[in-house]
């Protein structure tokens, strides 16, 4: 997403709920007109912001969506902006103390489509604010913290002025600064107009859903194409637990998959792929071989054991369920179906990174997903981000999960201790830094027509975004893999269907580090001090 605002709570309200954003902030003139209410205020300056960051950006892409918002705090006679001094802030919040207030935001979203300019849709959320009665030393001592100086009306919700909220009526974020919910349902909408996949469950041909174990810490995720897809795999790691990966050989007779199982449980968790299997032949899905059908079933597990309950590992009975949540979808219009669920969920709910020190200093992560355009063709990928690496962002290379420092808020590099500690050894006493505890595995789905060795070369393609979003990857710890999955439908070179899968596939593992929950004991990227 494109974010035209340089607001870092708006920021952090998008990445919380997984989005992967580039900032193009729009500087406009944002003063009042003559007789102009502040909804019309903030409508008029989200759609002139979007305006201008497009301007700057460029033509959207196929599905790429652009983000602006103004917000306003306001009373029954005027509109309460920035303050300019302490003195005016402190006349503002004295203007609220003991009463009603608005704040309303207006957002407009632009989404890429086919035709030649993008698709617009604004909307303003409302939310009323009631004050207690403030005096004037609790007034001016929050003044003195300096926080309501960039702040419409003069206070931070989400800062030391929660303690002046008598009562709420409305969306909290959209005081913060955003409406988020209000901002995904749109959106949402917005793509199923213009029949624009969010999610790989929405792709034609391809339905997916995960189970979950939360009191465990594990679960598993099945992607499947009941009318079979051409398949191909990459296993770059140095542990995989993995099935039926060899028949996806391109020199293998098998020429169809029906289902991809990504699961937790170490090699335990391959009883889900078995349970996935069964639950696919009860649906008569499968290659027929005379006497009944054989579904063709590929997965990958990930070590996930010591997270929660260790006893506690992905069954046949969990693969069964997740198959028959899937299908139940499988008749609805492919845009009607419900996303993919993310985060703490299915194969991501045991899911860690940065494990070089330890598990004290390790992070939560947990399953991603992303869907990317070009033209008519599609890719979308979802992962389980479970590495002894750090998840970094491929464009920025900052990093957003991965090796806690001491203080448990900021980040240390995994590459660069794991080079530390090799320089502090001497060579004769080197040894591995951690048992193999670490695995990525993913599937990417696409339209696209493809041989099995051609699916076989995207998966190697895909696998290169291991090493754009996670550092250092495909050590002799993990078990990295990569499946692929063709429907056959779209045209296009080979080389493109692997660099359009690879960004899939790094957005997927930024996503799954965006997405997760603190739990388990381990702080997750949405919970740390930036």
């Amino acid at each position: 997403m494109i974010l035209a605002s340089a607001s870092p709570r708006r920021k952090e309200l998008l990445e919380r709920v997984g989005f992967s954003l580039v900032l193009e902030p729009a500087d406009i003139d944002e003063a009042q007109l003559p007789d102009e209410d502040p909804i019309s205020l903030v409508q008029r300056l989200a759609n002139e912001k979007a305006s201008h960051a497009l301007s700057a950006h460029g033509a959207l892409t196929y599905g790429e969506v652009l983000l602006a918002a103004d917000t306003v705090v306001w009373t029954d006679d005027k509109i309460l902006g920035k303050p300019a001094d302490s003195e005016n802030a402190c006349r503002m919040l004295s203007e609220l103390s003991d009463k009603t207030h608005h704040v309303s935001t207006g957002v407009c979203m632009l989404l890429g489509t086919q035709d030649d300019q993008p698709s617009r849709r604004t909307v303003v959320e409302t939310s009323d604010v009631t004050f207690r009665s403030l005096s004037e030393d609790e007034i001016r001592a929050y003044v003195q913290t300096g926080e309501p100086m960039d702040k419409a009306g003069a206070y931070a919700i989400q800062g030391g002025a929660r303690q002046f909220v008598a009562s709420l009526q409305g969306d909290y974020d959209n005081v913060v600064g955003l409406p988020v919910a209000r901002v995904l349902d749109e959106l949402a909408k917005l793509r199923m107009e213009h029949g624009i996949p969010s999610s790989i469950t929405q792709i034609p041909g391809f339905v997916a859903a995960n189970a979950t174990n939360e009191a465990g810490g594990t679960g598993c995720t099945v992607i499947i194409c009941p009318k079979g897809a051409t398949a191909g795999v990459d296993v770059r790691g140095g542990a995989p637990a993995t099935r039926e990966t060899d028949l996806l050989r391109p020199e293998e007779t098998v020429q169809s998959l029906n289902a991809v199982m990504l699961a937790g449980g170490s090699v335990f968790g391959i009883a889900a792929s078995c349970g996935a299997t069964e639950e696919l032949e009860r649906a008569g899905i499968g290659l027929n071989v005379g006497v009944g059908v054989a579904p063709i079933v590929s997965g990958a597990c990930l070590f996930d054991l010591p997270v929660g309950d260790p006893s506690c590992r992905p069954t046949a009975e969990d693969g069964a369920t997740a198959v028959a949540k899937a299908l139940a979808q499988v008749d609805m219009p492919p845009i009607e179906r419900t996303p993919l669920e993310r985060g703490n969920v299915g194969a991501g709910t045991g899911c860690t990174v940065g494990k070089l020190s330890g598990p004290a200093h390790a992070m939560k992560c947990g399953l991603g997903e992303a869907v990317r355009f070009a033209g008519p063709l599609v890719c979308g990928a979802v992962v389980a981000v479970n590495a002894c690496g750090d998840v970094v962002d491929p464009r920025t290379g900052q990093p957003i999960a991965g090796q806690l420092a001491d203080d448990g808020q900021t980040l240390q590099s995994s590459k660069k201790m794991l080079l530390n500690i090799a320089a502090a050894m001497p060579l004769d006493s080197m040894a591995e830094p951690l048992p193999r505890t670490n695995t990525t595995i993913s599937c990417v789905v696409t339209n696209a027509h493809l041989t099995k060795a051609e699916a076989t070369k995207v998966a190697q393609m895909a696998a290169d975004a291991y090493a754009h979003a996670i550092n250092p990857t495909h050590t002799t710890n993990d078990g990295d893999t990569v499946f692929v999955m063709a429907k056959g439908e779209v045209q296009a070179p080979v080389d493109v269907v692997g660099t359009l899968a690879t960004q899939a596939l790094e957005e997927a593992i930024v996503d799954g580090a965006l997405c997760a929950r603190s739990a388990y004991g381990l702080k997750a990227a949405c919970d740390l001090s930036r």
